[in-house]
């Protein structure tokens, strides 16, 4: 949507040429199901880690905070990880 008000508000390119050069550009398989595919597997990732280590933590408020810390930290490294895997087997 926000391409589509830059590229007719700011930039003069008219509607249908936007939407039809979209059309041409954009395929369900790579884009769209490759898009939600890692959406899904991105949540469940990072809400596993993210519960195992709440759970898992000390119950003062240096634990929770070191829990916090390395959670970003894995969930980030794990996203990378799994983006990687995703991308080099499926090319979404």
């Amino acid at each position: 949507f926000g391409g589509y008000l830059i590229g007719v508000g700011l930039m003069s390119i008219e509607g249908g040429t936007y939407m039809s050069g979209l059309v041409n550009a954009v395929t369900f398989r790579d884009d769209v199901a490759g898009s939600l595919l890692k959406a899904v597997v991105f949540g469940i990732l990072v809400g596993l880690i993210s519960t195992y280590r709440g759970y898992t933590a000390r119950p003062t408020a240096e634990g929770v905070s070191s829990a916090t810390t390395s959670t970003v930290v894995i969930a980030s490294v794990a996203v990378l990880i799994f983006d990687y895997f995703i991308t080099a087997l499926w090319g979404v």
